[in-house]
């Protein structure tokens, strides 16, 4: 749920900051709403789960520190170097 609600904010982020997106309903409304029920259902879970959500998010945040410190990119599954470099 935690890698969602990222998702969310990413999506967000991209479109209507980065791109400028005017397409209010799609980029920013929609995520929005998925956020705050996502939210809502992270909220209400047992406190076992909020702690491994969280923990797993801990780890894939440490992970992309180390990929930037070390000047490696993630590799994305299905792009080719052309379309990555974009």
């Amino acid at each position: 749920m935690t890698a969602f609600l990222a998702l969310h904010v990413a999506v967000v982020v991209h479109y209507v900051v980065s791109h400028r997106s005017r397409e209010w309903w799609r980029h920013l409304v929609v995520p929005v709403v998925g956020f705050l029920i996502l939210l809502y259902v992270v909220i209400n879970a047992d406190i076992a789960a909020q702690t491994l959500g969280f923990a797993w998010l801990g780890v894939g945040v440490i992970v992309l520190i180390v990929f930037s410190v070390t000047g490696r990119r993630p590799a994305l599954a299905g792009l080719s170097d052309q379309e990555d470099s974009r």
